[in-house]
Order: C-alpha cells, then sequence, then structure tokens
C-alpha cells in the first residue's frame, strides 16, 4: 500500500477529532507534559513557551482511535491575551500546577476563571499536580489539591514529565471525557431529534 493510501486509510479509521489545551502558570511544566506524551521526550530545564505550540497524537478512547490535538499555552502574563482564541476551539482543558510551588496553586483559581469565561458550556477540565518526583520539595498535598478539584468538579491526577508517571493517563482521561460527551451527544440526538419528522403510514385508496 502506498504511503497516501495508508494514511487516507488511518485517517477514515479516526472516530474522534479533538482540541485541548494545557493551562497553567509559567514553569508548572505544560511543555514538558505535552512533549512526553507525545514522544516521549523529556529535556531538563525547558525554556518557557512563547506564544503557543502544539502536537498531534492519534490514540484510543472509548474503543475508538482519536486524533488528539494539543495546544501548549504560554503561562506568562504578555502572552496571555492570545490564549483565549485557542480556549475558545478546545473540547477540554489540562489545568496544571506545580506540587512543589504554592503559588502556581494559588493562581489555578485565574486559569478555571479563564477557561471557563472562554471556553463552550460542554467543555470538559481535569486537574494535574505536576513534579511529584520532587518528593522532598513538595508543598501542596494530595489531600489539598484533591479538595480543590472536587469544589471545581475536575478529577485530580497527579504526574512527574521527568519520570513518566501518569502522563500519558492524563491526556487518555481527558480525551475519554470528551469522547462520552459527544457519544452522549449524539445518542441524544438520533433519538430526540426534534426535527426529525416521523415518515406517516400510506392510507389505503378507497374503490370509489
Amino acid at each position: 500500500m502506498s504511503n497516501n493510501l495508508k494514511m487516507q486509510a488511518s485517517q477514515d479509521s479516526i472516530a474522534h477529532k479533538i482540541k485541548i489545551v494545557i493551562l497553567g502558570s509559567s514553569t508548572v511544566g505544560k511543555s514538558s507534559l505535552m512533549w512526553r506524551f507525545h514522544d516521549g521526550s523529556f529535556i531538563l530545564n525547558r525554556t518557557s513557551t512563547k506564544g503557543l505550540s502544539d502536537i498531534t497524537k492519534v490514540i484510543q478512547a472509548n474503543d475508538k482511535n482519536v486524533s488528539l490535538n494539543v495546544w501548549d499555552t504560554a503561562g506568562q502574563e504578555r502572552y496571555r491575551s492570545i490564549n483565549y482564541l485557542y480556549i475558545r476551539q478546545a473540547g477540554g482543558a489540562i489545568i496544571v500546577f506545580d506540587v512543589t510551588n504554592r503559588e502556581t496553586f494559588k493562581e489555578l483559581e485565574m486559569w478555571i476563571k479563564e477557561f471557563t469565561d472562554h471556553c463552550e458550556p460542554s467543555a470538559k477540565k481535569i486537574l494535574v499536580g505536576n513534579k511529584i518526583d520532587l518528593v522532598d520539595q513538595r508543598v501542596v498535598s494530595q489531600k489539598e489539591a484533591r479538595d480543590f478539584a472536587k469544589k471545581h468538579s475536575m478529577a485530580y491526577l497527579e504526574t512527574s514529565a521527568k519520570d513518566d508517571i501518569d502522563v500519558a493517563r492524563s491526556f487518555q482521561t481527558i480525551a475519554e471525557k470528551i469522547v462520552e460527551d459527544k457519544v452522549s451527544l449524539a445518542s441524544s440526538i438520533k433519538n430526540n431529534d426534534p426535527l426529525m419528522i416521523k415518515p406517516q403510514s400510506k392510507k389505503k385508496k378507497g374503490c370509489c
């Protein structure tokens, strides 16, 4: 099979195309999480994202092939004015803080507000506490983070981009939440479509 035919076959097998954004303060490890997920790479002291960057990866979610387009947003104040353009297009967000930096935890309220102010009402979000490999430097407890996530109706996961702990699981979780919502919506429309007019049964014509 030619490369073009292989590409077409791969595209045809994709059930859903999803866009998500990674939000959080600068230095929490958003880029490291994205690239670890994408190709397994990790660069210590990676430079902060300037503007936005993105990757696309096909994964399995709810037994379907899903093309996941991930946007890594800049955490610095001077770049935040363009984040909303991508938030509006996203089906969900991974909101990240650094478990060794309490200030990034305090700023979560701001990031959640930024997401909910600009996203579609159906968009999903999860909370991720990154850098759990730095055990001795941890300042935000798991309980505190879980309580915060529960308050905002979010799933909570802890990751280490450096040690590759639950990175893929984080992306898998948000993808599954979005797919579940898409499937549920499609089923609801199919079964209760107000625009669907049922055909009337034909009446038998009389003899005269």
